[in-house]
């Protein structure tokens, strides 16, 4: 039993990540909409992004680095470990408790030990656009040691909200997005060069390095409310999406969910630009990203690793039920959510609109894999 979680910890870490989502969206609707509780803004916030997107990472990351480097997977020790972290950080929030951030920190560090072991003990390169993973830990971790010792909190939050979730999509989507959405030339130059490199190091396109540095500067360049900031960021998504996602081009996948992948990115995209055009709605359009991308694309990329560990096929993924369908929703929450402050007098319900909108495709969601689950036992009778 224990055996099956160290080698697929998701099956742990992606349903406790679903009901931080369902939870926080929740927040909304009973106070917007139903007049219960406090304005939720930072508890809101919190368990969005050290909850469900980070135990979505967790779980993805846990589960993918032994079969990206060929090594061992979790091991017994290391899954309590984590599982121990998962519940530390879920105490810590609903306690209200400044240890919440402390226990990220610790959650991020456990994550970079063990990504950073089986690299060393690999028996062949990740991909190379992992050094943004790495990368993405480095920023996380910096940004909870901030917020946690109440140095600087705003410069915390910039590199953990922003910083660190982006840099993830960068390190794992730069590999994974091309694969699913059928550009096999994209991926096929990628492996040529990783998976025959000595060195994990020596496999990284110089861009890359530069591309580091870019991404870095975007970051202090936002926190010091320099709209330069916003630029910076958004070249590094347009080069990364034209290069590495092909978003200029058609799906060559007709299936759904390879499209609605597509419309994250684009989500992400055009938000990164606007940021720079619209100052004075930074939070709402950044809602964009955080619905329109963050939600959407962890739904996705989890919904392929369910599918595929469950040994389904992918053939289910041309299905409009649930990608169209809980795609759709997540990205009318998101539009939803960003326009809201163009009705003042409605802005509070139109937060409870959204957040009754996630929380429906959340609940969706959570049902969809258990149908799957119950087609793959009755083809086998």
């Amino acid at each position: 039993m224990i055996e099956k979680y160290c080698k697929d910890p998701f099956k742990l870490f992606f349903p406790v990540a679903l009901l931080c989502l369902l939870y926080g969206a929740m927040l909304w609707v009973f106070h917007s909409l139903l007049d219960i509780g406090e304005f939720p803004l930072e508890r809101h916030a919190n368990i969005f992004f050290g909850g469900y997107l980070f135990f979505s990472i967790m779980g993805f990351l846990l589960t993918a680095i032994p079969q990206f480097t060929k090594s061992q997977p979790l091991s017994k020790n290391e899954l309590f470990l984590s599982v121990l972290t998962m519940i530390l950080i879920l105490c810590n929030y609903f306690l209200e408790s400044n240890y919440f951030w402390h226990s990220l920190s610790f959650g991020l560090t456990l994550l970079g030990i063990f990504i950073i072991s089986r690299i060393k003990y690999r028996k062949e390169n990740p991909p190379y656009a992992f050094i943004f993973v790495l990368l993405g830990i480095i920023i996380g971790l910096t940004g909870t040691i901030l917020i946690g010792l109440n140095i600087n909190e705003a410069l915390g939050k910039t590199l953990f909200f922003d910083g660190m979730v982006n840099s993830f999509i960068i390190g794992i989507g730069t590999r994974l997005i091309p694969g699913i959405l059928g550009f096999k030339d994209i991926v096929k130059q990628q492996r040529a060069v990783y998976e025959n490199a000595n060195s994990f190091l020596k496999s990284i396109p110089s861009h890359f390095f530069f591309l580091i540095i870019i991404f870095l500067l975007s970051l202090l360049y936002e926190y010091k409310e320099v709209r330069i900031g916003y630029i910076l960021r958004a070249s590094v998504f347009t080069f990364i999406a034209i290069k590495y996602w092909s978003i200029h081009k058609s799906v060559p996948s007709k299936k759904w969910h390879g499209r609605m992948i597509k419309l994250s990115t684009i989500m992400l995209l055009v938000a990164s630009w606007l940021l720079y055009f619209f100052p004075d709605h930074i939070l709402s359009i950044k809602h964009l990203i955080y619905i329109g991308t963050y939600v959407l694309l962890t739904l996705l990329i989890s919904s392929r690793v369910i599918l595929a560990h469950a040994g389904l096929g992918l053939c289910h993924e041309e299905k409009k039920n649930p990608f169209l369908i809980v795609s759709g929703i997540i990205l009318f929450a998101a539009v939803t959510r960003a326009t809201a402050h163009l009705i003042p007098d409605s802005y509070t319900n139109h937060l409870g609109y959204a957040g009754f909108l996630i929380s429906f495709a959340t609940i969706w969601y959570l049902i969809n894999p258990i149908s799957w689950l119950l087609l793959k036992s009755r083809n086998k009778r």
